[in-house]
């Protein structure tokens, strides 16, 4: 488990020096899905004033209960942070080198999934992983690279579940200094998957962090809130939210460091029962 938006940095400069290339889609046996950092005992939640950011939270605590069934397409793109530390951003404030992909998921509620990852620009997918009857089935990866191979792994369906039951549902439940993340984000290491159940950034609401509703929007025809999450101390770390106003599932994000683009995440199609 971990504290999102900051591990988030981390991941993604793990990516920028190749670790994308080698990512493997084993189970990850963790136990539950939660974290206590010591150094965040001081940590207190924020009252939220703005009756839109407070609505805005509770679809992100709740998203998963307001679908059955979702089968969407997103495009991510990862830009490469250590080569934009040796060299200017450029015009537009993107980091140099960018890598993006095309991810495809479908998921029913709760605990069923098919995932395909491409690269932008490839016919046939990078990784096609299915998670059925609480089994893994690995249909294509890169063998030479992709690590252990888990097709016929399983995972504790009741593990899943009493893991599932101790997401925060409200303002009130969430514990200041602990992060409790949606089992299937170590089921399967997906965007995607973080993106449909965003609980991690709800529940980041605290004296640690600011973050603002910034207006609303529409994605896909579908209306959006706005929101923003910045590290206090000059808002050198941003993360930019785009939350859908019936689902509380992210269309668009963006992470920021310094002013630099690090990582986009757009959805180009999906469909919810």
């Amino acid at each position: 488990m971990k504290n999102k938006i900051w591990l988030l940095f981390v991941l993604f400069l793990g990516t920028a020096v190749g670790l994308v290339t080698s990512m493997a889609f084993t189970p990850q046996d963790k136990g539950i899905s939660e974290t206590h950092d010591p150094m965040l005992e001081a940590v207190e939640l924020l009252p939220v004033r703005d009756p839109r950011l407070q609505k805005a939270l509770r679809l992100m605590l709740t998203s998963d209960q307001r679908w059955q069934w979702v089968h969407l397409r997103a495009r991510y793109t990862e830009y490469d942070f250590l080569a934009n530390m040796k060299a200017p951003s450029m015009p537009s404030g993107k980091a140099m080198g960018q890598t993006t992909f095309i991810e495809e998921i479908e998921i029913h509620q709760p605990f069923e999934v098919h995932y395909r990852q491409f690269l932008l620009g490839e016919a046939q997918p990078r990784y096609e992983i299915a998670f059925h009857n609480g089994q893994f089935e690995v249909i294509r990866s890169l063998s030479a690279q992709n690590g252990e191979d888990v097709s016929g792994r399983s995972v504790s369906f009741n593990r899943l579940r009493r893991e599932l039951a101790l997401l925060p549902r409200s303002r009130e439940q969430i514990q200041p200094g602990m992060i409790v993340d949606h089992p299937l984000t170590r089921v399967i290491p997906a965007r995607s998957i973080d993106m449909l159940f965003p609980t991690w950034i709800a529940q980041q609401a605290t004296s640690q962090n600011r973050l603002f509703f910034t207006g609303e929007d529409e994605w896909l025809g579908r209306p959006v809130y706005r929101i923003r999450l910045e590290k206090p101390g000059g808002g050198t770390a941003v993360l930019i939210a785009w939350v859908d106003q019936q689902t509380g599932v992210l269309l668009r994000y963006r992470y920021e460091v310094a002013g630099t683009v690090l990582v986009e995440y757009e959805v180009q199609k999906v469909a919810f029962k």
